[in-house]
């Protein structure tokens, strides 16, 4: 199993945790668009988070994970960063769609 470090942040954070049931916001990767998930940490075990938006038993190996106020701030622009993705794609595909039906009508 890969390991990995933890940034003093991250490691305070746990500390944190432990102690006092701090609320925790974790971020993973994901193969699929937008390729990060993340989610209000419930349990913390061995490099990996449970999360309430997931449910208990589904487990990620987390890459950042802060306290909740950050977590939800950055969770704030990775969603409306996905959103002008998407925006971006539909007029591309709008755009596309346009120019095909001006070399071949279907």
């Amino acid at each position: 199993m890969q390991s990995y470090a933890l940034s003093d942040i991250e490691e305070k954070s746990l500390c944190y945790y432990k102690e006092d049931k701090m609320k925790l916001y974790a971020f993973w990767k994901y193969d699929l668009f937008s390729y990060i998930l993340g989610g209000i940490v419930t349990e913390i075990e061995n490099e990996r988070v449970e999360t309430e938006e997931y449910g208990k038993g589904n487990c990620f190996i987390y890459s950042k994970i802060l306290n909740l106020k950050e977590g939800l701030q950055i969770q704030k622009k990775l969603n409306e960063l996905k959103t002008r993705y998407i925006n971006v794609e539909i007029e591309l595909k709008k755009n596309f769609m346009k120019e095909r039906n001006k070399i071949i009508k279907i």
